[in-house]
């Protein structure tokens, strides 16, 4: 109005022009004003963002550890003020590196952010979940008790083990282990509990897996913990600094009395230059992923016996659970047979029956594999899981190696004799050879003969030595039909 009037500094000659001055104006300043609009807007929008980012973990979107000791901080404060109680639970996925190293980052992301979805729904509103790194989680249960912690690891273990997530369009199941403590009876430090929590999970896994341990106070077990981390990092220098060595027992062809085969047994030479035996530092391989480097490192080496010796018996291999999770495996003894040109039947491979029995679809694929190699596949420890022989017929095996308790107890057990009968009948109907273990004495030896068992092995047949020395002493070694191989045998039942 003012302008219309002839007052003011947008004043023209003609009143249309100082009009359209003004309003030119009005529309710079109104443009002006939503621009620094945008811009305050943008940075708090950014200023969000890198909230989230630095608070939340940017692949499975649950809370970051340092967000999530933040928040467990704040809460154990709480506690102390009001007196309030909880639960500090930590959850490891069990056989994880051994996912990311055969199936390749993307199928371990997508199976960890799979595996974030699941428990994110089944913890309450009020629970706090975080990740504190790899494959571990944590979860913060106020006002929780011992049964109700408990009762929730069951809850989310058995969930994770029925979940399935499709990678490459085929299911991937994997399992959890879960370590437990509770405030404030265990303590109110941050880093007090989580190192319990730890403890705890790691006790859980050391037990077998997929399990569940509460913290108590175990001083003779955290210093045996103690001692397996050490355990890992003296497998690592072995792997390293070739201290690893492979010992042969051999396998007993009854029907043609002579060596067949060498089992070879894993052995590691400690820093006493004394050797240590597998139960020592396997478990500590398998925790640590390493177990699969042993695999493929023993596989050479037999593949290596095989091709420079010719003249003696070919070797059998134990491979472990996680080397069937291995897909390169296949290629790799294809590419070692085919560097050293040998017979590949010579080399027999040994999977245990619980690899059979936890993935029998994955265990199948991997055993076909490995026959278009060439080499022989026999099930070890049968029986322990009562494996239907039905499923074993549907598997490409060549050799059922019976578990030891059958044959060590069938001179004395009607009923351990009537079952290995009947599973040697039966294999030899389905055209495989079994193998007894655990062979002691020579009546167990006659009864065997008299079972229709085609080979046997265990201390009365030879003991494991080096080798080197059997090498040395040729391999094509002779026995009795009724005891041990004869003189030129003899050593290995003194060793």
């Amino acid at each position: 109005m003012g302008t219309l009037r002839g007052t003011g500094p947008f004043v023209y000659e003609a009143p249309n022009e100082s009009l359209l001055l003004l309003q030119s104006f009005m529309a710079i300043l109104t443009l002006t004003a939503l621009a620094i609009a945008a811009e305050v807007s943008e940075r708090k929008k950014y200023e969000t963002n890198l909230i989230q980012m630095i608070d939340h973990d940017s692949l499975t979107g649950v809370m970051t550890r340092r967000r999530f000791l933040t928040d467990l901080e704040r809460y154990l404060a709480q506690a102390r003020r009001y007196g309030t109680h909880g639960a500090l639970m930590l959850l490891d996925l069990d056989d994880f590196k051994s996912v990311n190293d055969t199936l390749g980052h993307p199928a371990a992301d997508k199976l960890l952010t799979s595996v974030a979805d699941l428990l994110h729904r089944r913890l309450r509103d009020s629970d706090i979940l975080g990740r504190l790194g790899g494959d571990e989680f944590a979860i913060l249960l106020p006002q929780t008790d011992e049964p109700q912690a408990l009762r929730l690891a069951d809850q989310l273990q058995a969930a994770i083990a029925s979940h399935a997530t499709l990678v490459g369009g085929r299911p991937l199941k994997i399992t959890a282990s879960i370590g437990i403590t509770l405030f404030p009876q265990r303590g109110i430090s941050v880093m007090d509990l989580v190192s319990q929590a730890d403890l705890a999970m790691y006790q859980a896994k050391g037990a077998g897996r997929n399990l569940t341990r509460l913290y108590v106070e175990d001083t003779e077990w955290q210093e045996r913990l103690a001692a397996e981390f050490k355990g890992e990092e003296s497998v690592r220098e072995a792997l390293e600094n070739g201290l690893f060595v492979l010992h042969g027992q051999p396998i007993l062809d009854l029907r043609r009395d002579e060596i067949w085969r060498y089992e070879l047994l894993l052995r590691m030479v400690g820093k006493d230059r004394r050797l240590v035996r597998p139960g020592v530092f396997l478990s500590a391989a398998e925790r640590s992923g390493l177990i699969l480097e042993i695999d493929r490192w023993v596989i050479s080496q037999a593949i290596d016996l095989i091709a420079r010796h010719p003249e003696e018996p070919g070797v059998s291999v134990n491979l472990s659970e996680k080397a069937l999770c291995d897909p390169g495996l296949p290629s790799l003894i294809r590419r070692e047979l085919t560097a050293i040109p040998t017979d590949p039947g010579r080399l027999t491979l040994e999977i245990a029956e619980t690899a059979v029995t936890s993935n029998p679809e994955r265990t199948h694929n991997v055993v076909r594999a490995l026959k278009s190699v060439g080499c022989g596949i026999a099930v070890d420890d049968f029986g322990a899981e009562f494996t239907s022989l039905d499923r074993l017929e549907r598997l490409p095996v060549d050799y059922l190696k019976i578990e030891e308790s059958f044959i060590r107890e069938s001179p004395h057990s009607p009923v351990d004799r009537a079952l290995v009968t009947e599973m040697v009948e039966r294999a030899h109907l389905m055209g495989r050879k079994t193998i007894a273990k655990s062979v002691e004495d020579a009546e167990t030896l006659r009864q065997l003969r008299a079972y229709g068992i085609d080979y046997a092995q265990g201390f009365h047949i030879g003991r494991p030595r080096p080798m080197r020395d059997l090498r040395r002493e040729g391999g094509n070694l002779q026995a009795e039909s009724s005891r041990a191989p004869r003189s030129g045998n003899q050593g290995l039942r003194d060793v």
